[in-house]
C-alpha cells in the first residue's frame, strides 16, 4: 500500500496527476483496515483536486483526512490538513476561514514542539497577508518562516519562503 502512495505522490510532485495511484492506494488501505494510511491516501486524493483546481473535493477531502486523523490522535496529520485547508481557502479568498486553520495548526505544531509546523504557518499566514495586500506583514511571516526553516535544516521550508 505504501508503495501506492509513494508513487501517486511521485506523480503529483512532477504534476502527471493522470498517472497518481491515490485512489488504488485508498482502496487498498481500505481493504487493510489500515486507517492512518486510509487518512494519507484521503489527504492526498485532497491535495490531488486542489492542484486540479476542484476546491469542493479538496475541501471534502482534507476534511475527511483530518477526521480520522483526529480519531487517531495523530496531530501532526491534524495539522497538516489544516495547514492545506489555510491554503485552499485562501486560494477561496475566505480569509478568516484560512486564518483559524492556521491558528490551529499552529497551537498543535507548538503542543508537538516540531518547528517546521509553525514554519509551514508562517508561510500560510505571511500568503494571507499578502493576498490583502499588506505586503510589510507579508514580509515579516515569510522572513519568520526563512529562519524557522534554517533553524531546523529544513533547505525545501527555506526554498519556500
Amino acid at each position: 500500500a505504501c508503495a501506492i502512495g509513494d508513487l501517486g505522490f511521485v506523480y503529483h510532485r512532477i504534476c502527471e496527476y493522470h498517472k497518481a495511484e491515490f485512489t488504488s492506494h485508498l482502496e487498498l488501505c481500505v481493504e487493510l483496515n489500515d486507517r492512518m494510511n486510509e487518512s494519507l491516501a484521503i489527504g492526498n486524493l485532497g491535495n490531488l483536486y486542489y492542484c486540479l483546481s476542484d476546491h469542493q473535493k479538496a475541501e471534502e477531502f482534507t476534511r475527511r483526512s483530518m477526521a480520522i486523523a483526529e480519531e487517531l490522535g495523530q496531530h501532526a496529520w491534524v495539522a497538516n490538513c489544516l495547514i492545506n485547508l489555510g491554503a485552499l481557502y485562501c486560494t477561496l479568498s475566505d480569509i478568516v476561514q484560512a486564518e483559524r486553520c492556521y491558528e490551529r495548526a499552529l497551537v498543535l505544531g507548538r503542543q508537538l514542539k516540531d518547528t517546521s509546523y509553525e514554519a509551514r504557518v508562517m508561510c500560510g499566514i505571511g500568503n494571507i497577508r499578502q493576498h490583502t495586500a499588506d505586503y510589510v506583514a507579508a514580509k515579516q511571516y515569510h522572513w519568520k518562516d526563512y529562519t524557522l526553516s534554517q533553524s531546523v535544516d529544513d533547505r525545501w521550508g527555506e526554498v519556500r519562503a
